[in-house]
């Protein structure tokens, strides 16, 4: 499935919040549709997405698929860099620009639902599972959780 061109509307702001967007996906020839609806809170309805709110999602789902259902930003740092040695440094008095904007993305993200559809384009490809066997298409919920006090050393 190619939810790149979703997430393209997405930190392009192409979509309308609580409603049904619906994202052309199709390539060669081939019309295809993928639904979405994109739901946050109150308070967060002038929400903006950026291509580094993509890049911090992108790493929050790579450390979740691999079974990190816990880490620390430094742990995202990481993956996002693709640097296994790179790493916050402690400052007195003040949170360094990078640690606050990764903050900042997480705590967007956290308090956004995204929700895909993608069932159109899987029947028209026919997208196959590891076995053989058409994809079954079905919904899932990731929701965010807090990052704890700093963020460095604690998982969570």
């Amino acid at each position: 499935m190619n939810i790149c061109k979703v997430f393209q509307e997405i930190y392009k702001n192409k979509f309308e919040l609580n409603e049904l967007n619906i994202a052309e996906v199709g390539s060669r020839g081939k019309n295809m549709t993928c639904r979405y609806r994109i739901t946050v809170q109150e308070e967060m309805q002038n929400v903006k997405f950026s291509y580094y709110d993509a890049a911090v999602y992108d790493a929050v789902y790579t450390l979740y698929k691999t079974n990190y259902s816990k880490f620390t930003l430094t742990d995202l740092l990481r993956v996002m860099s693709g640097d296994e040695k790179v790493r916050f440094y402690c400052t007195k008095s003040r949170i360094q620009k990078r640690e606050q904007k990764l903050r900042d993305s997480l705590e967007k993200l956290r308090n956004t639902t995204i929700a895909i559809d993608y069932s159109e384009e899987v029947q028209m490809r026919n997208i196959q599972d590891e076995k053989g066997k058409p994809l079954e298409t079905k919904r899932t919920k990731i929701s965010g959780a807090g990052t704890g006090n700093s963020g460095r050393d604690q998982k969570g």
